[in-house]
């Protein structure tokens, strides 16, 4: 069956709570894609209200492609949106791609915050956002190569397809 939003049936019996009456199902204004784009699983992996690119390309690069993080930046260099000149409304996207194209910090982001583009229009707190500001298209450049998509379920399916994704889970 689709994946509802709470504990199903089968699921609530073994954990002994109850079934929620109204799941939330994928449609068209939760157009959620699988574990990858679960509200649970989205809140997991984010660690501001609005996503961090950060933490959402880290987790989907170490985890579901066994890609070995990067060092921590060396002391100093931690940037700040200010330091890119950015509007004060900037997008996590808009920000991020200011971090790759920074010599200082492309290096290190390159190996895995691209990935997080695919999840823009999901909040840290796993809600769909519909925000025209916020793209999740490609080209991105990865460890998997350059991956074209016009979505978030292109690049997703492009990296469940993947070698690196199935040697690693």
């Amino acid at each position: 069956p689709a994946d509802p939003f709470g504990v199903m049936d089968v699921t609530s019996a073994w954990l002994g709570y109850p079934a929620m009456s109204n799941p939330v199902m994928p449609s068209r204004q939760y157009t959620f894609l699988g574990m990858m784009t679960h509200p649970a699983f989205l809140m997991a992996i984010s660690n501001e209200q609005t996503g961090s690119t950060i933490s959402r390309g880290l987790a989907l690069s170490e985890q579901f492609l066994c890609v070995a993080p990067p060092p921590n930046p060396p002391p100093g260099i931690q940037a700040k949106q200010e330091d890119f000149n950015l509007p004060l409304d900037a997008t996590a996207r808009t920000k991020a791609e200011a971090r790759l194209g920074s010599p200082t910090c492309v290096g290190c982001h390159a190996q895995f915050e691209p990935f997080s583009f695919a999840l823009n229009h999901w909040g840290g707190d796993g809600h769909y956002q519909g925000d025209s500001r916020l793209n999740d298209n490609g080209p991105i450049t990865t460890v998997l190569g350059t991956i074209h998509f016009k979505d978030s379920r292109e690049v997703l399916q492009t990296v469940a397809q993947s070698d690196k994704f199935q040697n690693c889970i």
